[in-house]
């Protein structure tokens, strides 16, 4: 009854949100915040005025700042995730926790390349809560505490076929994304790249911390964000509901974990766990549901 639910109510969103386009939100509270996260500090000690410039009545200021890091005993906040929440006025139970997948970031949740509303609008319209997370090491949380290189490649064509729109410039047949020049910007222009390893372990911290924030509410994924609702359920009991659109991966107990999948586009393993943590996973997909949605649709 409640998968039932959940995808009725995700459908209904989706088919009536153009008559909610004119209609004025009422917000009684919102904000954004960061969660989890590591802290990493260099070795020496700090001081505000380094030997290297003591002496100096003028230097250059990336000279002063390269002085200081040299000089160490500085810190670095990183890994964590990056919150941004909404609480509707007269505010219904649960709260949504909206996770991007590969690329993505809050923006994935917040409109459609045209300009529709996006998924966090349509549920705060309903009277609920809602919580837009870039994940560590992605958008607004991109300070990682690990060395990475961000390539400038061109690659957006790749991308256009892998979120399944078509073979570029072409669309699949039946497409809903929006076919004008308009779209094709603002799509790729949405993508945003990784400031480090996805790392399920960093990811899964933040995530279980944030629900420790929220209490009990329901976690919608995508994509490569996907593995991280069934990691974050084995985490944290506050998990209690999965909405997995297009899940990128799937946990099995480690007695019944099927072959790979293969492909031509990037082998998929199943992920392997524990008895145990297979049946607290469970406890939340019993009231979750994989859909076929897209939320760039």
């Amino acid at each position: 009854m409640k998968k039932s639910i959940l995808t009725t109510l995700f459908l209904g969103l989706l088919a009536t949100q153009t008559s909610f386009a004119q209609e004025p939100l009422m917000i009684a509270k919102q904000g954004s915040f960061a969660v989890g996260g590591t802290v990493k500090t260099s070795e020496g000690s700090y001081t505000p005025i380094p030997a290297e410039i003591s002496d100096k009545t003028s230097a250059s200021f990336w000279d002063a700042y390269g002085a200081s890091v040299k000089a160490g005993g500085m810190s670095l906040h990183g890994d964590h995730a990056s919150v941004f929440y909404q609480v509707p006025a007269n505010a219904k139970s649960p709260p949504l926790v909206f996770l991007h997948g590969y690329g993505g970031s809050i923006r994935t949740w917040q409109t459609t390349p045209d300009g529709r509303e996006g998924f966090d609008t349509l549920f705060l319209r309903k009277g609920y809560p809602i919580y837009l997370v870039d994940q560590p090491r992605s958008g607004s949380a991109g300070k990682s505490t690990e060395k990475a290189e961000i390539t400038a490649t061109p690659d957006e064509q790749f991308w256009y076929a892998q979120f399944r729109i078509g073979v570029y410039p072409n669309f699949n047949q039946g497409v809903q994304f929006p076919q004008d020049k308009a779209s094709y910007e603002q799509f790729f222009r949405s993508m945003t790249p990784a400031t480090g390893a996805f790392n399920v372990g960093v990811i899964t911290d933040s995530m279980a911390k944030l629900f420790e924030k929220t209490g009990d509410g329901v976690f919608v994924t995508h994509s490569a964000g996907g593995v991280i609702g069934w990691t974050t359920a084995m985490a944290s009991d506050k998990v209690k509901g999965i909405v997995a659109i297009e899940a990128g991966n799937f946990p099995f107990p480690e007695s019944e974990v099927p072959q790979a999948l293969t492909s031509k586009f990037g082998d998929v393993s199943p992920i392997s766990v524990s008895f145990e943590q297979f049946k607290n996973s469970r406890k939340s997909q019993s009231s979750s549901t994989s859909a076929t949605l897209s939320p760039m649709n």
